[in-house]
């Protein structure tokens, strides 16, 4: 039987024997929420919802005329019922631009997405500052067998930090979506152009006659444009690729294995960043050789800290769902990745 048909019928549930998911469900007594909206692909002027049941992976599409109605509008929350509201006025209206606007209008930004968006905002900038000092950890010498492995290398601090902006990115995309994730993207992007220029104009205004430390300054904050295009290049493409993935894993997965979700989207996204950064940012003035050192010290570090949060991951993604009733399912077209 089809889910959106069984849902149709809402006969009265006997409240002597608590009854299994499998009969709440077809039986109606739960409660729903708007996962994505979009025109109907056979009468492009209708608009067909995607409905989640709460408290299970089932959805189910209807369109917008069926569902605003008397029966189903009470099980539905105040902000999805005003939202149903103004697509139907828009509709009415034949307003397409409004409609479009109110489509693309995914979610809305609890307090919760704000908190996790300055996070990441926060660690990446902190991640870019840190990234001027680099530093010579020693562990020494591993031996194995007739092999000997030198365990010294060189890093800049900005390493051992950014790895935070992939778990960060991983909690938005599995509670709120891609495209809430995806704003953050571009504001962190945004902020990191604002702070940088800031700090250029700083770098050129005249210093004062008692201040003798100007070179200094110079010297830890004078950015090179060419590392700074290429770290911005690498984060984009690293970040929208482990987000994306880690949505469409969703949607395949049923929202199971958040384990191989995680670490596998966090690892292709690493892999690109960390390369893109490495050959657009530093080839040409380290050598060649030293593109495997560089891109395997930061794939360590990056995977290292993602399965060492992956328990946070689960308690937090959990918590998040239950306190804003959240738990968005996206397939996302490539074409639509970065808009």
């Amino acid at each position: 039987m089809n889910i959106s048909t069984a849902l149709q019928e809402t006969p009265e549930i006997d409240t002597r024997t608590k009854p299994s998911k499998k009969d709440v469900l077809m039986k109606g007594d739960l409660r729903y929420s708007i996962a994505s909206v979009q025109a109907c692909h056979r009468n492009p002027d209708a608009i067909e919802l995607r409905i989640q049941v709460k408290g299970t992976r089932a959805t189910f599409s209807k369109h917008l005329d069926e569902v605003y109605t008397e029966k189903w509008l009470p099980h539905f929350s105040p902000q999805d019922v005003t939202r149903m509201g103004n697509l139907i006025s828009a509709q009415k209206e034949t307003n397409k631009t409004r409609v479009h606007n109110l489509t693309r209008a995914q979610s809305a930004a609890t307090h919760s997405v704000v908190i996790l968006g300055m996070a990441f905002v926060a660690v990446l900038l902190i991640a870019n500052v840190l990234a001027f000092k680099l530093t010579w950890i020693n562990l020494g010498i591993l031996p194995l067998g007739s092999l000997t492995f030198n365990l010294s290398f060189q890093s800049d601090c900005g390493f051992f930090i950014f790895p935070l902006t992939f778990f960060i990115n991983d909690v938005l995309t599995e509670v709120y979506g891609f495209r809430t994730t995806r704003l953050v993207i571009w504001g962190g992007l945004g902020a990191l152009l604002v702070a940088t220029i800031s700090i250029e104009i700083a770098l050129h205004l005249p210093a004062s006659p008692f201040w003798q430390h100007q070179e200094a300054y110079a010297t830890v904050l004078g950015a090179s444009w060419r590392i700074f295009a290429a770290s911005c290049i690498a984060y984009l493409c690293g970040e929208f690729l482990n987000s994306m993935l880690l949505a469409r894993l969703k949607v395949l997965t049923q929202g199971k294995h958040l384990w191989f979700r995680a670490t596998t989207s966090t690892f292709l996204g690493s892999l690109v960043d960390t390369t893109l950064l490495f050959y657009l940012g530093f080839l040409g003035s380290l050598p060649h050789q030293e593109a495997f050192r560089f891109i395997a010290l930061g794939m360590a570090i990056k995977m290292t800290c993602e399965i060492v949060l992956l328990p946070c991951t689960y308690w937090l993604s959990s918590y998040l769902k239950k306190k804003d009733g959240v738990d968005t399912y996206e397939s996302i077209s490539w074409k639509r990745a970065f808009i």
